[in-house]
């Protein structure tokens, strides 16, 4: 007796379907919100997580908010016992998801005392990503502990109320990517080995070297602000119109040779706040770190630059100042020529 068609196509509907329902049913399942409900913080202890089950995998998803958790609220890497231990996400949400409350919100992931676990971020395909977000006045909104970049990392600072920081050390084989409105602020002694993209919001140094050497600088968009301190950094790459804010006190920066590098020619990398003989901006080791284009694309203080010998930057003197040097030397010239 043969099977009747509709049968069979129901029965191969099924089989299609089932893996499907199966990865809809696995990505519902890798969503985590963390209440606290525990009491101790633990990241490792499922009954702090609506669900009663942890993240900790590939392409999990975590969430940090205010909603149904107390103000000043942290998360602590370590297992159930409060033994220090790192976990694994895809997708790390911190921060309030709504308005009201108080002035002041502190979101933090923490370790145990004298832990060194880290948080790693990784995926299956595509980039991890980090949110900041936070509607409240004055946050307080740290990562104290190690990041590692199993996949590259989407850092996405979602609004321009206070500073939020990553004050451990960043390592791994991936590079960071800023997006959002907002500031996000490396501390940490970072030794990520990825790109460094800035597509908008700033990226504030918290101290000297926090790039790490070989990481490439892609600016499309965004401002990088130094705060006074130095660093050095791989190539340069502009893709988008972007800042450079050399800030306050006496920053050095120095790029490897960029003359190689693809620049978007309708572009600008706009150098705020350079003081000639103070600051210094560095590409290679001679007058060849840049291209004559890529040098036309960068404006010091406003004004034009020009590269020397030695690779460094120096702002173009203004006409009137070559005017002045001019009627120097012919004053010069002349009183030379009364003393004959």
């Amino acid at each position: 007796m043969k099977t009747p068609k509709a049968i069979t196509i129901i029965k191969n509907y099924h089989k299609a379907l089932a893996p499907i329902c199966l990865s809809a049913l696995a990505t519902q399942l890798s969503a985590f919100t963390f209440d606290n409900a525990g009491g101790d913080n633990y990241w490792g202890n499922g009954a702090n997580w609506v669900g009663g089950s942890f993240p900790d995998g590939v392409d999990t998803v975590a969430s940090l908010q205010k909603s149904g958790i107390n103000v000043n609220q942290k998360l602590i890497l370590a297992n159930s016992a409060g033994v220090d231990q790192s976990f694994t996400v895809g997708t790390l949400t911190l921060g309030s998801g709504g308005g009201g409350g108080a002035s002041s919100h502190s979101y933090e992931v923490n370790n145990v005392s004298g832990g060194s676990a880290s948080l790693v971020f990784q995926t299956t395909s595509g980039s991890a990503t980090l949110n900041y977000q936070n509607l409240f006045a004055n946050p307080t909104m740290e990562i104290n502990t190690g990041v590692i970049l199993n996949s590259n990392l989407n850092i996405n600072v979602k609004d321009t109320s206070g500073t939020f920081q990553i004050n451990g050390d960043v390592s791994g084989a991936n590079g960071i990517s800023l997006v959002g409105v907002g500031t996000l602020r490396l501390n940490g002694a970072n030794t990520y080995t990825g790109a460094t993209t800035l597509t908008s919001g700033t990226l504030l140094l918290g101290a000297a070297d926090r790039i790490a050497d070989t990481s490439a600088i892609v600016f499309n968009g965004g401002t990088l602000s130094t705060n006074g301190f130095s660093d050095a950094m791989g190539t340069l790459q502009l893709s988008a119109d972007s800042a450079i804010d050399l800030g306050a006190g006496d920053s050095d920066l120095s790029f490897s040779d960029s003359s190689a590098i693809s620049w978007n020619a309708s572009t600008v990398l706009n150098i705020m706040n350079f003081v000639e003989g103070v600051d210094s901006i560095r590409f290679g080791t001679d007058a060849s770190g840049l291209t004559n284009t890529q040098l036309s694309q960068i404006m010091l203080n406003g004004g034009s630059a020009y590269i020397d010998g030695s690779g460094y930057l120096t702002a173009v003197p203004e006409v009137s100042s070559f005017a002045l040097c001019g009627g120097i030397l012919v004053l010069g010239y002349v009183a030379i020529r009364r003393r004959k």
